[in-house]
């Protein structure tokens, strides 16, 4: 997208003052912005760091949806990757894990067979 129109040469100046204070995420700075589709921003901020200006510093962790937005910061950088999503054993441990009943190590079973044995050693 090349930026034609002066509506979107201010906002892509409102992106740019908005993150020399501080890094913000695709959400963020749609609520920012007054605009109501993140992917609208995407546009804006793709056209940025084509050029340099913005990079990703980081990815929001997720949230109930697994859906991960990336943080914007002003400047030159390199861009991180987005990461790996979870394997669902992952989701499924995190899961139990917040509803208090995590993994535990079992705790020592009493064997049986370990008894019988011993009394058979002591008749022989």
């Amino acid at each position: 997208m090349k930026p034609t129109f002066s509506t979107s040469i201010h906002r892509m100046n409102c992106i740019l003052d908005i993150l020399l204070d501080q890094d913000l995420d695709q959400k963020q700075l749609t609520d920012r912005l007054c605009m109501q589709d993140p992917r609208a921003v995407a546009k804006y901020v793709d056209h940025l760091r084509s050029e340099q200006k913005v990079h990703i510093c980081g990815w929001r962790p997720a949230k109930v949806n697994g859906h991960r937005w990336p943080i914007y910061r002003f400047g030159k950088g390199q861009s991180k990757r987005k990461p790996k999503p979870k394997t669902p054993s992952q989701l499924m441990r995190e899961y139990w894990t917040r509803k208090g009943r995590g993994h535990r190590d079992p705790a020592p079973v009493a064997c049986p067979f370990g008894v019988l044995f011993k009394l058979q050693e002591q008749r022989a």
